[in-house]
């Protein structure tokens, strides 16, 4: 018994602006017989595309989409995103909040420890010492 291997892919496509282009994308798998079905989010100009692997590969899939036009821009730009000032600004400054906060619960933890409180308190002393 033969496996088949699919394939789901979502390329983003700037050229996407019209309902002609919905249309076409969409009847894609008419013009390469390895295409199962294709799928269009207009708003996001991005293309889902599931195929089998025995049939056609990515690369064709690629060609294929070029060659009628709709060539996908494929950049790394999502994955590696370089931080602004701004934001590392912001993450200092909740790095700084976390650590304040964790810093005064200890403080309050170790009053026992500082104020020398007499016998009745004293196993008050041991248990936040344990703390």
């Amino acid at each position: 018994m033969k496996t088949i291997v699919k394939t789901i892919i979502t390329l983003y496509i700037p050229a996407i602006h019209c309902s002609s282009c919905i249309w076409l994308l969409e009847h894609i798998h008419l013009l390469q017989p390895g295409i199962l079905r294709s799928r269009i989010d207009f708003l996001k100009r991005q293309v889902s595309i599931t195929f089998e692997n025995n049939k056609v590969n990515l690369k064709q899939v690629v060609q294929l989409l070029s060659s009628i036009g709709y060539e996908p821009l494929i950049s790394l730009q999502d994955v590696v995103k370089t931080m602004t000032p701004e934001r590392r600004r912001e993450l200092s400054s909740q790095k700084i909040a976390v650590a304040g906060f964790c810093f005064g619960n200890v403080m309050l933890l170790s009053f026992p420890e500082y104020f020398g409180l007499g016998d009745f308190e004293h196993e008050f002393k041991d248990f936040f010492g344990w703390l």
